[in-house]
Protein backbone atom coordinates (compact mmCIF):
# COMPACT_ATOMS: atom_id res chain seq x y z
CA UNK A 1 0.00 0.00 0.00
CA UNK A 2 1.00 3.55 -0.69
CA UNK A 3 2.56 5.40 2.56
CA UNK A 4 -0.19 8.05 4.25
CA UNK A 5 3.76 9.72 4.17
CA UNK A 6 2.71 10.11 0.38
CA UNK A 7 2.58 13.72 -0.38
CA UNK A 8 1.64 16.10 -2.89
CA UNK A 9 5.23 16.16 -3.80
CA UNK A 10 4.91 12.20 -4.93
CA UNK A 11 1.98 12.72 -6.68
CA UNK A 12 3.68 15.93 -8.50
CA UNK A 13 6.85 13.45 -9.39
CA UNK A 14 4.30 10.97 -10.66
CA UNK A 15 2.49 13.11 -13.18
CA UNK A 16 5.73 14.61 -14.23
CA UNK A 17 6.49 11.05 -15.06
CA UNK A 18 3.52 10.67 -17.04
CA UNK A 19 3.90 14.09 -18.93
CA UNK A 20 7.44 11.90 -19.47
CA UNK A 21 5.74 9.25 -20.92
CA UNK A 22 3.28 11.16 -22.87
CA UNK A 23 6.04 13.08 -24.61
CA UNK A 24 7.76 10.15 -26.23
CA UNK A 25 4.57 8.03 -27.05
CA UNK A 26 4.94 9.70 -30.55
CA UNK A 27 8.52 8.76 -31.08
CA UNK A 28 7.52 5.82 -29.81
CA UNK A 29 5.02 4.92 -31.98
CA UNK A 30 7.13 6.58 -34.79
CA UNK A 31 9.82 3.81 -34.21
CA UNK A 32 7.20 0.83 -34.10
CA UNK A 33 5.81 1.67 -37.59
CA UNK A 34 9.11 2.10 -39.18
CA UNK A 35 10.31 -1.34 -37.36
CA UNK A 36 6.92 -3.10 -38.80
CA UNK A 37 7.51 -1.54 -42.50
CA UNK A 38 10.88 -2.74 -42.67
CA UNK A 39 9.69 -5.62 -41.85
CA UNK A 40 7.21 -5.43 -44.41
CA UNK A 41 4.37 -5.83 -42.09
CA UNK A 42 1.65 -3.93 -42.68
CA UNK A 43 -1.50 -5.24 -41.87
CA UNK A 44 -2.82 -3.99 -38.54
CA UNK A 45 0.34 -1.39 -38.52
CA UNK A 46 -1.75 1.36 -36.37
CA UNK A 47 -3.72 -0.84 -34.23
CA UNK A 48 -0.61 -2.75 -33.51
CA UNK A 49 1.23 0.00 -32.51
CA UNK A 50 -1.26 2.28 -30.81
CA UNK A 51 -2.05 -0.72 -28.47
CA UNK A 52 2.10 -1.46 -27.69
CA UNK A 53 2.44 2.11 -27.19
CA UNK A 54 -0.04 2.35 -24.88
CA UNK A 55 0.39 -0.92 -22.73
CA UNK A 56 4.21 -0.41 -22.65
CA UNK A 57 3.30 3.41 -20.99
CA UNK A 58 0.97 1.42 -18.42
CA UNK A 59 3.52 -1.47 -17.66
CA UNK A 60 6.20 2.07 -17.39
CA UNK A 61 3.91 3.79 -15.04
CA UNK A 62 2.74 1.02 -12.73
CA UNK A 63 6.62 0.35 -12.10
CA UNK A 64 6.94 3.86 -11.47
CA UNK A 65 3.88 3.44 -8.90
CA UNK A 66 5.83 0.27 -7.13
CA UNK A 67 8.77 2.32 -6.72
CA UNK A 68 6.76 5.23 -4.90
CA UNK A 69 5.31 2.47 -3.17
CA UNK A 70 8.40 0.95 -2.11
CA UNK A 71 9.96 4.64 -1.46
CA UNK A 72 7.43 5.61 0.80
CA UNK A 73 6.38 2.12 2.74
CA UNK A 74 3.73 1.71 5.02
CA UNK A 75 -0.11 1.62 4.73
CA UNK A 76 -2.51 3.83 3.77
CA UNK A 77 -5.70 3.97 4.68
CA UNK A 78 -8.85 2.81 1.44
CA UNK A 79 -10.34 6.09 1.42
CA UNK A 80 -7.39 7.88 0.87
CA UNK A 81 -5.35 4.94 -1.73
CA UNK A 82 -8.82 5.32 -3.50
CA UNK A 83 -8.90 9.55 -4.11
CA UNK A 84 -4.90 8.55 -5.03
CA UNK A 85 -5.71 6.04 -7.36
CA UNK A 86 -8.22 8.66 -8.79
CA UNK A 87 -5.18 11.63 -8.98
CA UNK A 88 -3.10 9.35 -10.59
CA UNK A 89 -5.45 7.96 -13.47
CA UNK A 90 -6.36 11.57 -13.74
CA UNK A 91 -2.59 11.89 -15.08
CA UNK A 92 -3.51 10.19 -18.17
CA UNK A 93 -7.00 12.18 -19.21
CA UNK A 94 -6.77 12.57 -23.16
CA UNK A 95 -3.46 10.26 -23.21
CA UNK A 96 -5.28 7.42 -25.41
CA UNK A 97 -7.45 10.30 -27.83
CA UNK A 98 -3.76 12.43 -28.05
CA UNK A 99 -2.09 8.82 -29.52
CA UNK A 100 -4.75 8.42 -31.65
CA UNK A 101 -4.87 11.54 -33.13
CA UNK A 102 -1.15 11.50 -33.19
CA UNK A 103 -1.10 8.60 -35.44
CA UNK A 104 -3.69 9.35 -37.90
CA UNK A 105 -2.23 12.33 -38.75
CA UNK A 106 1.06 10.62 -39.44
CA UNK A 107 -0.47 7.83 -41.00
CA UNK A 108 -2.75 10.22 -43.46
CA UNK A 109 0.34 12.27 -44.07
CA UNK A 110 2.76 9.70 -44.91
CA UNK A 111 4.32 8.64 -48.17
CA UNK A 112 5.31 5.47 -46.96
CA UNK A 113 2.03 4.54 -46.20
CA UNK A 114 0.52 5.66 -48.97
CA UNK A 115 0.74 2.17 -50.70
CA UNK A 116 -1.60 0.63 -47.83
CA UNK A 117 -4.87 1.83 -47.96
CA UNK A 118 -5.95 0.55 -44.85
CA UNK A 119 -3.72 1.97 -43.12
CA UNK A 120 -2.64 5.01 -45.01
CA UNK A 121 -6.35 6.11 -44.40
CA UNK A 122 -8.08 4.41 -41.55
CA UNK A 123 -11.75 3.58 -42.08
CA UNK A 124 -14.03 4.33 -39.37
CA UNK A 125 -14.48 0.57 -38.04
CA UNK A 126 -10.64 -0.06 -37.81
CA UNK A 127 -10.82 3.06 -35.86
CA UNK A 128 -13.27 1.98 -33.68
CA UNK A 129 -11.56 -1.41 -33.37
CA UNK A 130 -8.32 0.52 -31.82
CA UNK A 131 -10.44 2.78 -29.53
CA UNK A 132 -12.07 -0.50 -28.14
CA UNK A 133 -9.28 -2.16 -27.79
CA UNK A 134 -7.54 0.67 -25.87
CA UNK A 135 -10.44 1.26 -23.79
CA UNK A 136 -9.87 -2.35 -22.66
CA UNK A 137 -6.93 -2.01 -21.78
CA UNK A 138 -7.37 1.40 -19.99
CA UNK A 139 -9.76 -0.65 -17.79
CA UNK A 140 -7.40 -3.08 -17.13
CA UNK A 141 -4.95 -0.71 -16.55
CA UNK A 142 -7.07 1.14 -13.89
CA UNK A 143 -8.00 -1.47 -11.93
CA UNK A 144 -4.51 -2.35 -11.77
CA UNK A 145 -3.75 0.91 -10.38
CA UNK A 146 -6.11 0.75 -7.71
CA UNK A 147 -5.14 -2.66 -6.36
CA UNK A 148 -1.44 -1.37 -6.14
CA UNK A 149 -2.81 1.75 -4.30
CA UNK A 150 -4.98 -0.28 -1.95
CA UNK A 151 -3.15 -3.14 -1.02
Amino acid sequence: MIAENTTATDLAGFQSYVAGLRSGMQRQYDRGVNRDLSRQQSQNLFKRNVIEVLRQSYRQALTELQTLRADAGGVQPAAASSDLGTQVLKSFDGFIEELIVYALQKHRTSCALSNFPDEHKPGQDYIAEVIEEASRDWSAFAVQVNNLLAG
